[in-house]
């Protein structure tokens, strides 16, 4: 194995348990021959860093056709 290798093993090997599946999920979306991450990517990364931040009756739906509402106009 190389070192780079063994250095993201370790990475993973110590990070926290709930962490992993974000992180297997991110290494699963990269194309070897892309070196951008691609903006759904991204946006994924910050839905992801949000888990378990939002209180319990948040209502995502309205939130986001308010967001969409604000974007796009009412006709959306």
């Amino acid at each position: 194995m190389s070192k780079l290798k063994q250095e993201a093993a370790s990475i993973i090997e110590n990070m926290p348990e709930n962490l992993i599946p974000q992180a297997i999920s991110y290494l699963k979306n990269i194309e070897p021959e892309k070196t951008n991450i691609s903006r759904s990517m991204e946006g994924l990364q910050t839905l992801l860093s949000f888990a378990g931040t939002l209180p319990p009756n948040f209502q995502y739906k309205k939130e986001l056709e308010e967001a969409r509402e604000e974007k796009y106009g009412s006709f959306y």
